[in-house]
């Protein structure tokens, strides 16, 4: 009985090593450049990471749009990627900030 709960042990043990190993980490992905759509609405971010499962968070209010990406392919920035948010109120005047670092980003318009 000693014999069978040793085993069992070991293989749980065994097995939540090889989850750990094999596990995505999450990372923080640096967004390079942003470019607004006419209206304000839909930001188009170019960031440092493509072949990877991007995660994004916005978080808006009356001066700031602040974004986090992250990415899950257990691997170093590989390339640049592009993707599209949606905002709940045009851009405008407001400043984005890159929650990877938390810098300010200028965002392109049609005029710029």
């Amino acid at each position: 009985m000693i014999r069978i709960a040793r085993a069992a042990a070991a293989a749980v043990a065994l097995a939540a090593v090889m989850a750990a190993g094999c596990g995505w980490v999450s990372k923080s992905v640096e967004i390079l450049d942003v470019a607004a759509s006419p209206d304000g609405l839909t930001l188009e971010l170019t960031v440092a990471s493509c072949s990877a499962d991007l995660r994004v968070e916005i978080q808006e209010d009356a001066e700031t749009v602040a974004v986090w990406v992250s990415s899950r392919n257990g691997m170093e920035p590989d390339c640049a990627g592009e993707l599209t948010v949606l905002l709940e109120a045009p851009i405008g005047g407001r400043r984005f900030v890159d929650g990877h670092d938390f810098t300010e980003v200028d965002v392109r318009t049609g005029d710029s």
